[in-house]
């Protein structure tokens, strides 16, 4: 056996016993905290009606002819149903957001890692390693304090709201209450406020320019007079390696467009 070999040989050595422990330590967490959470979960301090889109009052100029000029307020509308949102929507949410939402418990321990490496090799945040479970707990239930305190509810919230509601529940009340921007909370009020049309209606480009607005906490960008080729391209390869990923394909690495 040659020396390039070898050194093959012991990589993928090392990185099968990484997996290994990896999976260890995520299969013994979730044997200890499943049952510890069932028996003393602090879900029971806060309310699931704080998961909710919360109401707005909002002020509403309509001139002469009957249409509306100017909004003080935010704009929430109705909750969204996973079943009415664009499938390409949601692929393009969770390639960007969560790509391992369901398969983890709340708290994903190879997207920390995976962060804290990428962190590291940028030498700046790029990625912050929050689920979207840890998301909806974070805007929903607790403050915004930068605090190791807070950040450790964060994550023993998340691991026992995923004990009570299923993936789906979870990802529509994101879908119904997080912010887009331009005073709108919920992807309905989005799709009507932005491009003037409904949720199910959302086209691939309208889609790639909401995902990167969602949990915004600053003021978004001007309203596109039309759709970008860029953000086409964007979310249709999004799109792609989420179906790639779905279907299990054979192929090393996902369709490139």
């Amino acid at each position: 056996m040659t020396i390039a070999r070898r050194l093959r040989f012991a990589g993928r050595l090392s990185a099968a016993a990484l997996s290994s422990l990896i999976t260890a330590f995520v299969v013994t967490g979730g044997l200890i905290a499943v049952p510890y959470l069932m028996l003393a979960s602090p879900v029971g301090e806060y309310s699931l009606a704080a998961l909710e889109p919360a109401s707005q009052r909002t002020l509403v100029l309509h001139g002469k002819n009957g249409q509306p000029f100017a909004r003080r307020g935010g704009c929430v509308a109705e909750p969204v149903s996973l079943s009415e949102v664009p499938q390409h929507f949601v692929d393009a949410l969770l390639s960007m957001e969560d790509r391992r939402f369901y398969y983890h418990l709340g708290v994903d321990p190879i997207g920390l890692a995976r962060a804290m490496l990428e962190n590291r090799a940028a030498g700046r945040v790029v990625q912050g390693g929050s689920t979207i479970t840890q998301q909806l707990v974070k805007y929903s239930l607790l403050s915004a304090d930068r605090t190791m305190a807070r950040k450790k509810k964060e994550a023993w919230l998340a691991l026992a709201l995923e004990l009570r509601l299923s993936k789906d529940e979870i990802l529509e009340r994101y879908l119904s209450s997080t912010y887009f921007g331009q005073g709108c909370y919920g992807l309905r009020a989005a799709a009507k406020q932005y491009f003037a049309t409904s949720v199910p209606e959302l086209t691939v480009p309208q889609s790639a320019y909401l995902v990167p607005c969602s949990n915004r906490r600053r003021r978004s960008p001007p309203i596109p007079r039309r759709p970008r080729p860029g953000a086409m391209r964007c979310s249709t390869r999004w799109s792609a390696t989420a179906s790639w990923r779905r279907s299990g394909a054979k192929a090393s690495s996902p369709p490139r467009r």
